[in-house]
């Protein structure tokens, strides 16, 4: 029960706030018509993250999370 919990009302609102940003992150880049070499990677992370959403899975999620965090934090920083 407290997994359950952990992943319905943690887990997926973080992951679909992050995909909300991801989405966003992704359209703004390709209407600026701005391809960097990280709209490929931040991709991927979207679709991770949507199908670690429907699976509702606990490992997914925190894998998909963290990997658009990577790819955030080294877009910032270069």
């Amino acid at each position: 029960m407290k997994e359950f919990r952990l992943i319905q009302h943690k887990l997926i609102p973080l992951a679909l706030f992050m995909l909300n940003i991801g989405v966003i992150h992704l359209v703004y880049l390709l209407a600026a018509y701005c391809y960097t070499p990280f709209v490929i990677p931040i991709a991927i992370c979207s679709v991770f993250m949507t199908w670690s959403i429907v699976k509702k899975n606990k490992i997914l999620i925190y894998l998909s999370v963290g990997a658009y965090l990577v790819v955030l934090l080294s877009n910032i920083c270069l």
